[in-house]
């Protein structure tokens, strides 16, 4: 068996944009505190304002996406470094003609 180390466990997790619609996160805010439920754990951690802000707009606006949070994952399940963003609906796949 191979055995190896790491600096540390990074973590994606997917959430739906209507998770974010009628959030509002004034200018002036500071780090805004999460919790995200993923089956029995609780992921925490804190966004940054202006990045809430715009996941929050996309959102709103109807992104049919999907909202990523990104970060490294602690030993006490909390999200450190947390970033989220709000990614496009992927393009259909033209398909070649005969």
């Amino acid at each position: 068996m191979l055995k190896l180390t790491a600096k540390s466990l990074k973590c994606t997790l997917v959430i739906s944009p209507s998770e974010l619609v009628g959030i509002g996160v004034p200018n002036g805010t500071g780090a805004v505190p999460f919790v995200i439920e993923v089956g029995h754990r609780k992921v925490t951690g804190t966004f940054n304002p202006k990045s809430l802000r715009k996941a929050c707009v996309a959102a709103a606006a109807g992104a049919t996406g999907h909202v990523i949070v990104q970060g490294n994952l602690s030993d006490t399940n909390a999200l450190e470094s947390a970033g989220i963003a709000v990614t496009p609906p992927k393009a259909p796949v033209a398909q070649a003609a005969d």
